[in-house]
């Protein structure tokens, strides 16, 4: 009787838990039931007009670095927010970029282009062979860049590549080949790496790792299908995503902010934080602030006030003008581009877009 006991345990464990680190998603801990949302109001101290579909918000030293489809835009604020100076560097219509240190990497249509950068000068280092790039944001970390390409016999198999800045130069090669189709990657600062890719049946979350030359798969998490990635973000090992469903509207409520533990290195304890998203744009919707996180959610900052233990203590949103683009967080300011959402493309709506500024202390 004790043996069929053991066994059944062990089976029961590999049912819920899968081997090799492989989980299934399951229900959430939804953390913030209990927690009213605070709205306020609040106004843009700046605004410009940017062109471009898609301008994801990096930077570099005081510089804030936005792609537009007119080049690289580069804004300084003054103390008090507002835009003090602005640069465009034509030669750069790419839209995205990565910065690490004084390289600047760009995502061109089927290469990817490195340059060097003072804050003044952009000159170009060196750039990748033709390559089948995905219309990934990329990513970078210790002194190297990553990025994702499609391998020409099997289009939904992909490959992570990672260039690496090195004496002789930026020396590239891949590093994750993966039989899922990725839409997310993310570098972690401790030689650690998490992609996000359709699989046949599920939508798999992987956490690799660093083993010499290449990254070892160290865990996996399973959700449905429909369940499609639209940003993450990492810090203190924890694991930020922002999530919708392949349709749109939301009728299911698979939409919404979870976060993963990294502890172990394995991909655990998934909680809700936000509900359902209403924008399903491929965008740039989270930002840590000093105090937690912010999301972008339609038309909507919402900051989620976190403290050092990683519970949600307080949560403050505010009304914008138009669906939030992309988002990020420097110094005392919140930096937007407003965008019109996919789903007033034929509705001939006209909400201001751009880029707007705001204070990051009207929504503490």
């Amino acid at each position: 009787m004790r043996k069929k006991l053991i066994w059944f345990y062990l089976f029961l464990n590999a049912l819920l838990f899968g081997c090799g680190g492989d989980k299934v998603g399951s229900g959430d801990e939804d953390q913030t039931d209990n927690i009213d949302e605070i709205v306020v109001t609040i106004e843009a101290i700046d605004s410009m007009w940017v062109s471009g579909p898609e301008n994801v918000i990096t930077s570099w030293n005081n510089q804030l670095l936005i792609p537009s489809s007119s080049g690289l835009l580069t804004i300084n604020l003054d103390e008090n927010g507002f835009i003090d100076r602005t640069h465009l560097y034509v030669e750069s219509p790419f839209p995205l970029f990565e910065v690490q240190n004084n390289i600047l990497a760009a995502h061109d249509t089927n290469k990817i282009i490195f340059y060097s950068y003072d804050g003044i000068e952009l000159d170009e280092l060196s750039r990748t062979d033709e390559q089948a790039l995905r219309q990934v944001p990329f990513t970078s970390g210790n002194d190297c860049f990553y990025w994702v390409t499609t391998m020409s016999a099997t289009p939904f198999s992909n490959t992570v590549w990672e260039a690496c800045n090195v004496d002789s130069g930026l020396d590239s090669n891949i590093v994750v080949s993966s039989d899922t189709f990725i839409t997310s990657i993310i570098s972690l600062p401790d030689d650690r790496l998490i992609t996000v890719g359709k699989g046949e049946l599920n939508t798999l979350v992987s956490l690799y790792k660093k083993q010499g030359e290449s990254y070892q798969l160290l865990s996996t998490v399973r959700e449905p299908k429909t369940w499609s990635v639209l940003d993450l973000e990492y810090r203190d090992n924890y694991i930020y995503i922002d999530s919708g469903p392949s349709d749109n509207p939301d009728f299911l409520g698979e939409g919404g902010l979870v976060r993963f533990s990294l502890a172990g290195d394995i991909i655990a304890n998934k909680t809700k934080l936000s509900g359902i998203i209403t924008d399903n744009a491929n965008y740039d919707h989270l930002a840590f602030s000093p105090h937690g996180i912010i999301l972008g959610n339609d038309k909507k900052i919402v900051h989620f006030l976190i403290d050092s233990q990683g519970k949600v203590e307080k949560i403050v949103s505010a009304d914008v003008a138009n669906s939030v683009a992309s988002i990020f967080v420097k110094g005392n300011y919140i930096i937007t581009v407003l965008r019109a959402p996919p789903s007033s493309f034929s509705s001939n709506q006209t909400e201001p877009t751009g880029v707007y500024i705001y204070s990051l202390n009207s929504v503490m």
